[in-house]
């Protein structure tokens, strides 16, 4: 269905091209709802103990993590894998229902996949355009039901994934005394703290010295992908800047390779490390932090003639790993990464303002 959806797209035929899609998106809603029951006969590869609890917990968090697959297994046929696959039926219901002349049904499905990718710019702009054009209602920007509802069953099984891999682990009892230590010293300083941020949040400096932040800076500028983590958008949060980046996994990838030298290697490892475990100390957190996500990246500024003064962000402001609303409510809701719990930004250079 989804080839032929794509046939009629190449040759114009917008009408039966919603159609056809619309008959994807429900083929594709089944098809995830089937290997979701079929996790449900999923068992974990070891049983550890014959205590009964102990034994369906275990049970369900192997069912959870398997259901936590599907979307990716889905996504991949003919020999590739679609990133955002199932969001990208909306992208394509949006365009054929805008040329149908059908703009009510392209401003839901737009909102729709916003829903699902909320950071992806070209749909935004999309929003714009529809927003602008005549008797466009507001209305008509709101997310299909299914879309609404398959969040939410995505997000219950990620919270009972996330509360009962939390019972699994050993954390001290109520009131027990931390045994972690404060913050490290290794001259590094605290320059801003919650009171002068007003919140969670704090500024310290002199994790490492010169000669290894600018080591690390000729890294980026070596090996540093164009667009890494934003499906190769050069410029993915402002038109006037590029964004490269590279994980630790390419980084590794690289080093046995012979292209990254070791100690570079090593001294990356190393500060992200000695960031976790300061955010860790910092906070006198109860329980170990463990690493979502590290990204070594370089954000260039743009030359852009015929451009007055700027005062545009590098970086909007915006939360981690829940949806900010217009409001002030912060939703804790895929696709945000609500699984972590902090983040930290270490700066190489101090040649900007913010």
């Amino acid at each position: 269905l989804y080839i032929r959806a794509i046939g009629l797209h190449q040759r114009s035929e917008y009408a039966e091209e919603c159609r056809v899609v619309e008959e994807v998106i429900e083929s594709y809603l089944q098809a995830e709802e089937d290997c979701k029951i079929l996790c449900e006969d999923f068992s974990p590869q070891r049983i550890w103990t014959r205590d009964f609890p102990a034994v369906a917990r275990d049970h369900l968090v192997s069912a959870l993590k398997c259901k936590s697959q599907c979307a990716s297994q889905l996504s991949y046929f003919n020999g590739r894998r679609y990133q955002n696959f199932f969001a990208s039926l909306y992208q394509h219901l949006q365009f054929c229902y805008y040329h149908s002349q059908n703009l009510p049904k392209a401003c839901e499905a737009n909102q729709s996949f916003l829903l699902l990718v909320p950071d992806d710019a070209d749909m935004w702009h999309n929003q714009a355009f529809y927003a602008q054009l005549p008797n466009v209602e507001e209305a008509w920007f709101k997310a299909r039901k299914e879309v609404v509802e398959y969040l939410e069953r995505q997000q219950r099984e990620q919270d009972l994934l996330r509360r009962l891999e939390l019972r699994i682990n050993e954390r001290p009892a109520p009131g027990e005394v931390s045994t972690t230590e404060s913050p490290p010293r290794r001259n590094v300083t605290v320059v801003e703290d919650e009171r002068s941020l007003n919140g969670s949040r704090f500024v310290a400096e002199g994790f490492l010295t010169e000669d290894q932040c600018n080591s690390l800076v000729e890294l980026a500028a070596e090996v540093a992908v164009a667009g890494d983590g934003y499906d190769g958008k050069q410029s993915p949060h402002s038109r006037f800047e590029t964004f490269n980046g590279i994980t630790l996994g390419s980084i590794a990838v690289l080093t046995r390779k012979g292209v990254v030298d070791d100690g570079l290697a090593r001294l990356l490892l190393d500060t992200s490390e000695q960031a976790r475990n300061y955010v860790e100390a910092y906070f006198a957190l109860r329980s170990r932090l463990h690493f979502s996500y590290t990204h070594l990246v370089c954000r260039t500024a743009m030359t852009v003639e015929k451009e007055g003064p700027r005062n545009d962000m590098s970086h909007a402001v915006h939360a981690d790993n829940c949806l900010l609303q217009p409001n002030g409510d912060c939703i804790k809701q895929r696709p945000a990464p609500i699984w972590r719990d902090y983040s930290a930004v270490l700066y190489l250079n101090d040649d900007f303002k913010g």
